[in-house]
């Protein structure tokens, strides 16, 4: 049980914990509540590595600098999105995190995370972003990112007990965009991983569509 134990990273307890994955060298990672000094709504949950289950360290706090965007806008984890928390077998993480601060709103209130190959955190797209949608080889065009999905649904895998994960163990990231203009796909992002770049978008992000297709408009009657 990690409850009540101290949480590396920082001074306080962890109060309430649910782990997510559990890679094959025996890594884990989990999302935590916490309480004690200095401890409020604003910076009360965490993100916890614990590599070979060794020693724990934290990957990000509630209320710290969300990578990758302006300065002040935050992370603004929770519990809400449990599921979107992933763990390949090369002990890299990704996930799924609100985002609160400086300029945000309902439409860029979202983004996906990920850890390079170093360890260090990588923004992989954003709501309200601009992503380059290649409609073939030849053609591409930048869509502005309505709704961001990633997802390891209830399977919590760490990627080597044979059952489905949306980031693998090259790093590769699988994640759903669907487009203000009414468009949506399923992407593979190759930011963090270690397939190389065939080239990068205007946000420095590379992103291959897997199926790109309007969506339909259901009519009355």
């Amino acid at each position: 049980m990690l409850d009540a134990r101290a949480c590396s990273g920082c001074a306080n307890r962890c109060s309430y914990w649910r782990c997510s994955s559990r890679g094959y060298a025996g890594d884990t990672i989990f999302r935590a509540s916490l309480d004690g000094t200095g401890v409020d709504a604003t910076n009360d949950i965490g993100i916890w590595k614990d590599p070979s289950g060794t020693s724990l360290e934290l990957v990000v706090r509630k209320g710290d600098q969300a990578v990758g965007t302006q300065a002040g806008v935050t992370f603004e984890l929770d519990f809400n999105t449990t599921n979107s928390l992933s763990l390949n077998d090369a002990g890299q993480i990704a996930f799924l995190s609100a985002l609160g601060g400086t300029g945000v709103d309902s439409t860029n209130d979202r983004g996906i995370f990920a850890e390079d190959l170093d360890g260090n955190l990588q923004l992989i797209a954003r709501e309200g972003d601009l992503l380059e949608v290649f409609d073939d080889q030849q053609n591409s065009s930048f869509r502005t990112i309505d709704t961001l999905l990633f997802t390891d649904n209830l399977t919590n895998s760490g990627n080597s007990d044979g059952r489905p994960s949306s980031f693998n163990d090259l790093g590769q990231l699988v994640f759903f965009a669907s487009f203000t203009d009414g468009t949506e796909g399923i992407f593979v992002s190759n930011l963090v991983s270690a397939v190389p770049e065939p080239g990068s978008s205007v946000i420095l992000l590379s992103l291959l569509p897997c199926l790109l297709f309007p969506r339909k408009r259901q009519t009355a009657g």
